[in-house]
């Protein structure tokens, strides 16, 4: 499988009605009708280069290089990807047949079809015009399928809120067509973006880049009394009035129960109950959702509504961990259990700013 991209604005008051049906075009139309099967001689290898350029030279009287961009065009193969920019938007399709003349096209296709104008377009066997007998300079096309589905109802999505910079840059290349192989992560990245319409955020970018090396170093330097000292000054820049950690022998705890930072939020008559856990690779203990349930259930509320947080270091929860900690949000629904991983935590330390913490 390859990614190309593909520009379709040539003749485009005709070249995009024909996307919109599922064909993307390439011009070329003067090597119709004599070199019609130029594009099928190529994707089977049966047509070297020098006859290729003396298909040129005979049709065109030169040897310019933008035969290249026929060239890839017959190399298109079935299951490729290629996107397509157009006037600050682009669009990913997936090809489902070879490139084959205009000829080609199916006669319902080109009965269907009206320019930008609303002129109808006429076949006479050896290309398309419209019907004031204008003709279009398209000589070849592809069978395609849009991938892209933008959340306004069309396959174009804008290229500002969706492509990173090498993409971008690679779009505003003059050429015709190119490979995009060194770019196919980036390509599928973008095809998920839009499915789940999840537009670029420089915010998030720095976010989610930042988040993972400050979770790496929470798991690595620092000890488990200062994570949960990261925790209590985390609670305070937060904004809670009363933030403290409790002692850990305290002969009032409830059995089975503990709290490591308790955090007051008087204006909100709320009070969070923190399980902190210093914590590497997957967590798949789910002692802490005893303990913080115990530890609640045992004290005097006060009237405040009281929220159960466990914020570990962890990579991640384990699906056993999730499930308990679901079950427990199931059978008492005034108290639910929140995991925070260590990939969130930090998100929230950078939300906060970490410039005066000193722990």
């Amino acid at each position: 499988m390859n990614y190309w991209f593909h520009r379709i604005s040539y003749e485009a008051r005709v070249s995009y009605p024909l996307l919109e049906k599922g064909y993307m075009t390439i011009g070329f139309g003067d090597l119709l009708p004599k070199y019609g099967t130029v594009v099928a001689e190529i994707k089977a290898g049966t047509i070297d280069e020098e006859k290729y350029n003396e298909i040129f030279q005979e049709i065109y009287n030169k040897v310019s290089r933008n035969r290249w961009f026929l060239w890839n065009f017959s190399r298109f193969a079935v299951g490729d990807w290629v996107v397509i920019p157009s006037w600050g938007t682009f669009a990913v399709y997936e090809v489902l047949e070879t490139a084959k003349s205009i000829n080609n096209l199916p006669r319902d296709i080109i009965d269907s079809i009206k320019d930008w104008n609303g002129k109808g377009v006429v076949f006479d066997g050896a290309g398309i015009s419209d019907s004031d007998g204008k003709e279009y300079d398209l000589g070849f096309f592809i069978k395609v399928s849009p991938i892209t589905h933008y959340s306004n109802g069309t396959e174009f999505a804008p290229r500002a809120q969706f492509l990173k910079s090498a993409l971008t840059k690679r779009l505003k290349s003059r050429a015709t067509n190119g490979n995009l192989n060194d770019l196919a992560d980036d390509v599928k990245n973008v095809v998920a973006d839009i499915k789940n319409n999840k537009p670029l955020n420089f915010y998030t970018t720095v976010s989610d880049n930042l988040s993972k090396s400050l979770k790496e170093l929470i798991q690595k330097e620092i000890t488990p009394d200062k994570f949960e000292l990261l925790v209590e000054w985390y609670m305070k820049k937060l904004g809670a009035d009363d933030v403290y950690i409790p002692p850990k022998n305290a002969s009032n705890k409830p059995d089975d129960g503990d709290a490591d930072v308790i955090a007051t939020f008087s204006r909100l008559n709320l009070v969070v109950y923190i399980q902190a856990k210093h914590y590497e690779g997957i967590q798949n203990d789910n002692w802490a959702i005893t303990q913080i349930k115990n530890y609640i259930d045992g004290v005097d509320k006060n009237n405040y509504t009281c929220a159960a947080w466990i914020i570990s270091s962890c990579d991640e929860y384990s699906p056993e961990v999730k499930q308990a900690a679901l079950q427990q949000s199931i059978q008492n629904i005034s108290l639910p259990i929140r995991l925070i991983n260590g990939g969130e935590f930090a998100k929230m330390l950078i939300d906060v700013g970490v410039s005066d913490c000193v722990i």
